[in-house]
């Protein structure tokens, strides 16, 4: 960990004069890597499909994109995943100057029947917004006062790490893997924040402003400094298993350990856990922001959303909007 001014990335500024510039550098922004590989493997697939049914790829007909896509509907493949591939097709014939062969009405009509019998999507898991990380941490003081002066070293370490992990995956609106993943290394060291450059995701070169908190039993800064320092950590990963003789290894928390983790605590703090998911802090930090006031563009750069991304989170931010307007007040959960 540095405590020093991190590098800048260059980044290239488009000519403000040339539009088409202008529009190009906008849509590379907007369009991430993970979106376009998503895109080319969905392209693959249809390929392998196209090969074995003795067809053309591209330029497709109209009558290969409707057999395709009906062949998907009748193996029971999820909408969403559908869907995929029919943006894939569109892409690939767009990008090359062919018209997308899924304008066909006739394709628009069997698109319809597919989107009007789609099986019903799961319900949405809960967002635990910031009134519902104060009971998580209020559940984390109830635990450890329940264990008294005397708690095991490995209890005391275990809830100095998971307020850490529940604070910081919060105030950064982070993924579980890049939590699982993070290294000191990864970290500047501030006054009153960190600077973190989040291992590669949707969005390149994420660097993710950490803030203190008012309230020192809710301060990311504070739980993830004490973390740090109690458990002599100044290298490697931050965030470790802890033997039950208080020993920390040196290997990361695997990301579905984070999960546990969160589970563990809501269940302490009375949160019925079986609806959260292991993106519910995450959501909570993206449903916060809405509620908040934030717009689209700050809350997809801060959570580094792509616009699929950003598409599947697009009611609850909605709904937060709505509860703003309506002056109600601030949710513990949200769906």
């Amino acid at each position: 960990m540095r405590d020093v001014q991190p590098t800048l990335f260059p980044i290239s500024q488009p000519n403000e004069r040339d539009p088409k510039t202008r529009s190009l550098s906008y849509a590379e922004r907007l369009q991430s890597d993970n979106t376009r590989a998503a895109y080319t493997r969905a392209w693959k697939r249809f390929e392998a499909w196209c090969s074995k049914e003795r067809r053309r790829p591209f330029p497709a007909s109209y009558r290969t994109v409707l057999d395709f896509l009906s062949a998907l509907a009748d193996r029971g493949t999820p909408l969403n995943t559908i869907r995929q591939y029919k943006a894939a097709i569109r892409r690939h014939h767009h990008d090359r100057g062919h018209t997308d062969p899924g304008r066909d009405p006739r394709v628009r009509v069997l698109w319809q029947g597919i989107v009007g019998t789609a099986r019903p999507a799961a319900p949405p898991k809960l967002a635990i917004l910031q009134r519902g990380i104060r009971d998580l941490i209020a559940g984390c003081d109830q635990a450890l006062e329940a264990a008294g002066p005397l708690a095991p070293t490995h209890l005391r370490l275990a809830d100095l790490r998971d307020r850490a992990i529940i604070l910081l995956t919060f105030a950064g609106a982070l993924r579980r893997g890049e939590v699982a993943n993070l290294e000191v290394e990864q970290m500047v060291r501030h006054p009153r924040s960190y600077e973190i450059q989040v291992a590669p995701s949707e969005l390149h070169r994420r660097v993710v402003t950490i803030k203190a908190a008012t309230i020192a039993a809710l301060c990311p800064v504070t739980a993830l400094g004490a973390w740090l320092e109690t458990a002599e950590i100044t290298e490697g990963f931050v965030f470790r298993r802890i033997e039950l003789d208080g020993q920390i290894g040196s290997q990361r928390l695997d990301p579905s350990a984070i999960t546990h983790i969160v589970r563990r605590r809501c269940a302490l703090a009375g949160v019925d856990y079986t609806a959260l998911s292991p993106h519910s802090l995450r959501r909570g930090a993206i449903a916060q922001d809405a509620f908040d006031g934030a717009d689209d563009q700050t809350i997809q750069e801060r959570a580094g959303l792509s616009r699929p991304g950003f598409v599947l989170v697009k009611r609850l931010v909605t709904d937060m909007r709505t509860a703003r307007r309506s002056q109600a007040p601030p949710p513990h959960v949200a769906q």
